[in-house]
């Protein structure tokens, strides 16, 4: 059985002791936040090395392990390396480990620094003899004490979740499970520092118990719900014709709503078709006062006429006895026509002011009628535009009924991305969407910053896809009864 004890750190750069060339310890060389969760402990790993499986068993220490500069960030490691082979004692195993550390590597190799450990040597080589002696001493207590805790590895060994890192108490391992998990997983933290399994199962048991009580509670509320809102059970089918028919009254209440807009904008164009009218009819007003001075002034001017003629007859004889006599002088032809123009000029006057304000007296009816027809249309379209109202105040009130109970049934709710830690998400993270503690009632999911596989199905899966503020919501017959934010970064 081939086995090796190295050494390996960074006492200033990465340094090994020991062994055959392996890739394996580089490994640990910046990977502290890994292990920088114990003071004390061991990773055990099964990998190949150079196509033969190969156990490691490294002691590490990793939590505040400064370089020999004083530089943060080192580490140091003590691996026990077997090809072929695995231990299945290694609760000793990690004794003589301890015990080769606490013997060998303090006040050789590290010392202790305040509250950390610190190099005290710049390379292994420096103590090479310290080493040496650390080594044979070791491989004396394995021949000694556990040569026949070991046994073969298949060589055919097909790792199931190889990239896989699981925790272990020291107390646990030895045990059917923790061997299991050795050949099947990845890297198996060993540290007494870590909890039991004992523990991890009384803690799931609190956190079963903790959920069943939840449950039961859960049950309390959707019984104290099913009776404040009467919902029986077999109802659910009921319901949701409710959360279907909320969607459909928020969608008639958007037409009424359309439809009360294009009534008000119609309404005001007739209104200011109104004021235009009214301003004609305003015109025609005047008109009329024309029309009653033409009237006044046709009694006196038809009395001129009359004159005009005797007027006309008394020249006539006038003359003609002039004429005769040769002693008489005619009447002064100025005076005459003078009084000949203003008749004419009356009566032009009279029969052109008629003209006129007959023909847009004749308009004014016609305008009149044009008023009184958009009066009636706008009475009509406000009759319409108050129904409307009336039907919208109804449907918002049977809405707001409709509301209560969806949000009472949800009150629970609560989203769920199964893989979300805490902080912010970063961009690309994918997460499996559920909403819990709610009834499936047909609702659709709402996502802002994220892409969604399928909107209208409780378990789906959603991607980060836009940084900044991001938002899922749950709605039920179009009323958001969850919402919950994040952060993409």
């Amino acid at each position: 059985m081939k086995m090796e004890l190295v050494l390996h750190g960074v006492p200033q750069g990465h340094k090994v002791w020991g062994g055959a060339p392996d890739k394996y310890y580089e490994s640990f060389y910046g990977s502290n936040d890994i292990y920088n969760d114990a003071n004390s402990l061991m990773v055990t790993e099964i990998r190949k090395c150079e196509n033969v499986y190969c156990s490691y068993y490294t002691l590490i220490r990793y939590k505040r392990v400064n370089a020999e500069n004083g530089r943060s960030g080192s580490y140091f490691g003590l691996t026990f390396k077997v090809n072929g082979k695995y231990c299945i004692d290694v609760y000793s195993l990690y004794d003589l480990m301890t015990q080769i550390y606490s013997r060998y590597i303090v006040n050789v190799i590290l010392a202790k620094e305040g509250e950390s450990e610190k190099y005290i040597i710049e390379d292994f080589s420096a103590v090479d003899g310290q080493i040496k002696e650390a080594t044979k001493v070791f491989m004396d207590n394995i021949q000694s004490h556990l040569r026949d805790d070991f046994v073969d590895i298949d060589p055919k060994l097909q790792k199931k979740y190889s990239s896989k890192i699981m925790y272990y108490n020291l107390d646990d391992v030895n045990s059917e499970t923790f061997f299991k998990d050795t050949l099947n997983s990845g890297r198996i933290l060993v540290s007494p520092e870590y909890p039991t399994k004992d523990m991890v199962v009384e803690n799931v048991i609190n956190q079963l118990r903790k959920g069943q009580d939840s449950i039961k509670g859960y049950q309390t509320s959707v019984e104290q719900l099913t009776v404040q809102n009467k919902v029986i059970p077999g109802q659910l089918k009921k319901i949701q014709d409710l959360a279907k028919e909320l969607e459909e009254a928020n969608s008639i209440i958007e037409k009424y709503k359309n439809d009360f807009n294009e009534k008000n904008i119609k309404i005001k164009q007739l209104e200011q078709s109104i004021i235009s009218l009214n301003k004609e009819l305003n015109s025609y007003k005047s008109s009329e006062n024309v029309k009653k001075l033409v009237s006044s002034l046709e009694g006196p001017l038809n009395e001129l006429v009359d004159i005009l003629k005797g007027y006309r007859n008394s020249e006539d004889m006038d003359n003609s006895s002039s004429l005769k006599g040769g002693n008489k002088q005619p009447l002064n032809k100025k005076f005459s026509f003078k009084f000949l123009g203003l008749g004419i000029f009356a009566i032009l006057l009279i029969g052109l002011l008629g003209v006129g304000i007959s023909g847009k007296m004749g308009n004014k009816d016609l305008k009149n009628n044009a008023l009184n027809e958009k009066e009636q249309i706008i009475s009509t379209l406000s009759n319409e535009k108050n129904s409307l109202m009336e039907n919208i105040k109804k449907l918002q009130f049977e809405n707001e009924e409709l509301i209560s109970v969806v949000k009472a049934l949800y009150k629970e709710a609560r989203i769920d991305l199964k893989e979300y830690k805490k902080g912010a998400i970063k961009l690309g993270e994918k997460f499996t969407l559920s909403l819990k503690n709610a009834p499936n009632l047909g609702g659709i999911w709402e996502v802002k910053g994220f892409s969604i596989d399928d909107k209208s199905v409780n378990n789906t899966f959603v991607s980060a896809s836009e940084k900044g503020s991001a938002i899922v919501s749950y709605c039920v017959g179009g009323v958001e009864v969850a919402s919950r934010d994040f952060e993409i970064k």
